[in-house]
């Protein structure tokens, strides 16, 4: 996995604002909750289309169901308003351990072609 800055992403001008845009309501929302921020998906790897949604994983301290009730409205009322849709999968880190340890396709994807935004 790598990590960068938000600016020197090479994403659509729209995605960027959208991005930015949730990650800074989801940090004013759930502070230090957010661990970590992982843009993972088509759009990371580059080859996204002019549909493509933004995937990101985001490592929550605490319970999970806390993290899905806080963000997940905050990515629909973007959605409903830019029209551009966010895919969020909320994680604790003991479960991201788990599925670390399980090798499963999702943590091969993510940790192949993700970049850490925020954390």
């Amino acid at each position: 996995m790598k990590r960068a800055a938000l600016r020197d992403l090479k994403v659509p001008g729209a995605t960027q604002t959208v991005l930015e845009r949730f990650l800074r309501e989801g940090r004013s929302a759930a502070g230090q909750r957010m661990a970590n921020v992982v843009l993972y998906g088509s759009i990371a790897r580059g080859t996204s289309g002019p549909d493509s949604d933004i995937d990101l994983l985001v490592e929550w301290m605490g319970d999970e169901a806390d993290g899905r009730q806080l963000l997940w409205p905050i990515a629909f009322r973007i959605w409903a308003e830019t029209g551009v849709d966010i895919s969020v999968h909320v994680i604790s880190p003991e479960r991201w351990h788990r599925i670390q340890a399980l090798r499963t396709a999702f943590y091969e994807n993510v940790e192949r072609e993700g970049i850490s935004v925020a954390g």
